[in-house]
């Protein structure tokens, strides 16, 4: 824990400085190479008391709920050369998941927040494998679900009331996907085609004679 906190700081500091990318990558190869230490998943349930001198929301947890809200904000607020880094910044969350005793109301609505964002169409149809981001958030959930229901009541209710976001995914065909996929390729050739660039996206899936590019 006395790794964790300086990690963090330096993760939030540096996520919107470009000149930074190198320390951002070094942070977050750590903690990867943390979060698959079962000590480092049971020790990440000490109260975390500190407060760093950044912009992380108030919270009352612990080193848990620090950690997951740091990585929730390298993701919805850095920098796009961070997005190389997503799969790691998930792994890591589902790595510590099974030895989350309790979760913070902040962290568990962080949590079903990248969710509901990694499954809404713009983002999910956006590139080949983004669908990876969201198996590796359920499998978070089944984690916490199947080892530690108990004290974590906050996730529980944050996955009720985003029911519709689950289902949804639940009950998504092929066809529907890929009318989605095609709609989300639309609507970019006709941004770009507002602004006067050339396209890049070409043809639609399902359409074995032309190409596209997501």
């Amino acid at each position: 824990m006395q790794l964790l906190v300086p990690i963090c700081y330096f993760l939030l500091e540096g996520r919107k400085d470009p000149a930074k990318a190198g320390l951002m990558y070094l942070c977050t190869f750590m903690l990867l190479k943390l979060s698959g230490e079962r000590i480092f998943g049971v020790m990440l349930n000490k109260p975390y008391t500190l407060h760093l001198p950044v912009d992380v929301p108030l919270f009352s947890g612990n080193h848990a709920d620090l950690l997951v809200i740091v990585l929730h904000k390298m993701i919805v607020s850095g920098t796009d050369s961070l997005s190389a880094l997503y799969s790691c910044f998930l792994t890591i969350i589902c790595n510590i998941s099974p030895y989350c005793k309790a979760l913070s109301s902040v962290a568990a609505v962080k949590l079903v927040n990248l969710f509901c964002l990694f499954v809404s169409p713009k983002f999910l149809y956006a590139a080949e494998g983004n669908h990876v981001y969201v198996g590796l958030l359920l499998e978070t959930f089944n984690n916490i679900v199947q080892y530690q229901y108990e004290g974590n009541g906050n996730l529980i209710f944050g996955i009720i009331r985003k029911k519709d976001a689950f289902e949804g995914l639940a009950a998504l065909t092929l066809p529907a996907a890929i009318k989605n996929a095609n709609e989300v390729v639309e609507k970019h050739q006709e941004k770009r085609a507002k602004k006067g660039a050339k396209p890049t996206l070409t043809g639609k899936l399902g359409d074995t004679n032309k190409s596209y590019w997501y």
